[in-house]
Formats: C-alpha cells, sequence, structure tokens
C-alpha cells in the first residue's frame, strides 16, 4: 500500500474510479492521505449485495452527494430497492447540477410509488447516456429536448405506455422525433408481453419518424 500511496492524486483517483463506490469509500480508513480521496471520484457506482445494504441505500447516497466534492460528477449508476421516488428525484437532480454525463438505474421495486423524474433530466445538456432498467417512467413534460444524449436503454418494468398510462410510450416517441444526436435506442419489454403486444409495440415504434438519421432500434 506504501507504494500505491507514492502516486499522484489524479492517479489514485483513477485506480479508484474503477471500483465500486462503497469500496472506494473503505480507503478513507487507510490512513490520512486517503482520507478524502473518494470524495473526489467523479462517480457514484452503488450496487447493494444484501438486503442490509439494500435498508441502507438512501443514506449512502444522501451522503455521498452531500460530501462529494468533485465539481463533475460523470456518472451515476445507481441499482435500489424500497427507495422514496422524492429521494430518487432529488438525487438525479444533484446529479444533473453536477453536469452528470451518464445515468444507469435500476428500481427494482416501485411499491413505494411511481418515479417522477425532475423535469431537468429533460432539459439536461450534459447527458450522453440514459440506460432505466425494470422502472416506470411518468410526467413526461413537452419540453424535452436531451441535447447530448446518444444511447437510450429502456428495459420496462410495465409497457404502460400502449393502454392506461401512455408515459413510456410518450417518452420514446419524443426521443426518436426529436434526439438527433441520438445512436441507439434498444427496447426490452417484459416476458410476460404476449406476442400481439409485442407485434404492436414494435409496429408503432418502427412506423415513428427519426431525428437522427444514424439511430439504431433494436426490440428484443
Amino acid at each position: 500500500m506504501d507504494r500505491i500511496s507514492l502516486l499522484s492524486d489524479d492517479l489514485l483517483l483513477k485506480i479508484l474510479s474503477f471500483a465500486p463506490t462503497k469500496v472506494s469509500v473503505t480507503t478513507s480508513l487507510l490512513s490520512k492521505r486517503w482520507r478524502d480521496l473518494w470524495k473526489h471520484v467523479p462517480k457514484l457506482d452503488y450496487f447493494p449485495d444484501n438486503d442490509t445494504e439494500h435498508l441502507r441505500a438512501s443514506s449512502f447516497v444522501h451522503n455521498f452527494l452531500l460530501l462529494h466534492k468533485a465539481p463533475v460528477l460523470e456518472t451515476l449508476h445507481l441499482w435500489l430497492r424500497n427507495c422514496r421516488p422524492t429521494d430518487i428525484e432529488t438525487w438525479i437532480r444533484v446529479a444533473i447540477g453536477r453536469g452528470v454525463r451518464h445515468i444507469k438505474f435500476n428500481q427494482s421495486s416501485t411499491s413505494l410509488g411511481p418515479i417522477r423524474w425532475p423535469r431537468s433530466l429533460y432539459t439536461c445538456k450534459t447527458l450522453v447516456t440514459l440506460t432505466l432498467i425494470y422502472t416506470s417512467n411518468v410526467d413526461v413534460p413537452l419540453a424535452m429536448c436531451f441535447r447530448s444524449l446518444k444511447t437510450f436503454y429502456l428495459t420496462l418494468i410495465e409497457w404502460i405506455g400502449y393502454k392506461g398510462t401512455e408515459a413510456e410510450k410518450n417518452l420514446v416517441m419524443y426521443l426518436l422525433e426529436n434526439c438527433g444526436q441520438l445512436k441507439t435506442m434498444a427496447i426490452r419489454p417484459l416476458n410476460s408481453i404476449n406476442l400481439e403486444e409485442r407485434h404492436k409495440m414494435l409496429q408503432e415504434i418502427s412506423f415513428t419518424r427519426r431525428s437522427s438519421s444514424k439511430c439504431q432500434v433494436s426490440f428484443t
């Protein structure tokens, strides 16, 4: 560890950026030199390994964002379960305020209510990739733009856009029609969706006008 400690702060931060955030935080116990290094890593990557860590997720994410000192938070990767939607909205708003470029979000349960993404997400000028896994999206504003978005991956827990609420469908259609920089859109409905419904989804997506001539859409 002494040899590693001799490295420059920039190189140590690069090394820490490859580790999950909960691992990089524990390096603060190594020595005084390491105490605050994790606060400057431009990434929050939190994947709970057990039920206890899931229960502590809100506290961990909140404290990280509160103590984080890097001028830019390039990456926000969260795998959560039963976190309050209001907390999630706050975290994403903070990340956007810090120039986030990559968001990957997995909410494996929505028993506490639907997630209402902050409107600032839809006008974020720095976002390049957005990955949503097993989450429902609501409250899609009309003034979306995603100016820098290149990759959009949407895995839905429920495709409610085709019956009932149309939020997911509106989101996909709007992105195809308005994101001139969009390169890839991959959509994978739940296995419970029958073939007839899948065919209808595919037809609607296929006939949607695309702003980006380079956009590739995959439907699996």
